[in-house]
C-alpha cells in the first residue's frame, strides 16, 4: 500500500517521516524540493523533477532556442525559486535590452503583474519559464496572449486543467 500525495514539498516534508514509521510508501506527483530527498527515510518516490534540475532545464532551453546572448533572471522570494536560479547558474549583465529574461520564480499577485510588465516593455525577448509561472489565470492573461513562453510545462494543458476542459 502507498499513500499518494503530497502536492506542496513543505506537506510532503512533514508527511514523509509520518508515512515512514508507519510503514507507507509516498509517491508525489509534484513536490519537486531538492531537500526532501535528503530526508532520512527510504519511502520516498517523486515523479517530477527536482527545483535544481529545473532551472538546468531552463538553462538548456536557453541555449538551445539560441537567442540568448543577454539574459535576464527575474526570481521572486523562497526556496523554489533559489532553488530553480541556483540550477540555472550564473549569467552576466543583461544590460537594459535582454533577448531573452529568464523567470525562475513564482508568477503570482505583485510577481506576475511584474513580470507581465516587463514581457511588455521588452517585445523581442523571448521568455522562459518554469513551473512557479504555471498559474491559469497568469497564463490566460498574459503567457498565452504572447504566444511568447517557452516553459518546463504545457501551458495549454494548465489552461484546460484549469478549466475543466
Amino acid at each position: 500500500m502507498a499513500y499518494v500525495g503530497e502536492f506542496n514539498s513543505g506537506a510532503a516534508e512533514i508527511a514523509i517521516p509520518i508515512l515512514d514509521r508507519a510503514g507507507l510508501g509516498m509517491v508525489s506527483p509534484s513536490a519537486t524540493a531538492d531537500a526532501l530527498t535528503a530526508i532520512p527515510a527510504d519511502n520516498f518516490v517523486r515523479l517530477a523533477p527536482t527545483d535544481e534540475a529545473e532551472g538546468r532545464m531552463l538553462r538548456r532551453l536557453t541555449r538551445e532556442e539560441g537567442c540568448c546572448r543577454k539574459v535576464r533572471v527575474q526570481t521572486t522570494p523562497g526556496d523554489y525559486s533559489e532553488a530553480v536560479t541556483k540550477g540555472f547558474g550564473a549569467v552576466g549583465p543583461a544590460g537594459e535590452d535582454p533577448d531573452c529574461v529568464v523567470f525562475t520564480g513564482v508568477a503570482t499577485g505583485a510577481a506576475a503583474r511584474e513580470l507581465a510588465g516587463l514581457a511588455r516593455s521588452l517585445p523581442d525577448a523571448k521568455l522562459f519559464a518554469g513551473q512557479g509561472a504555471n498559474d491559469p489565470a497568469f497564463l490566460d492573461r498574459e503567457g498565452r496572449e504572447k504566444q511568447r513562453w517557452v516553459g518546463s510545462f504545457d501551458p495549454d494543458a494548465a489552461l484546460a486543467a484549469a478549466r475543466g476542459t
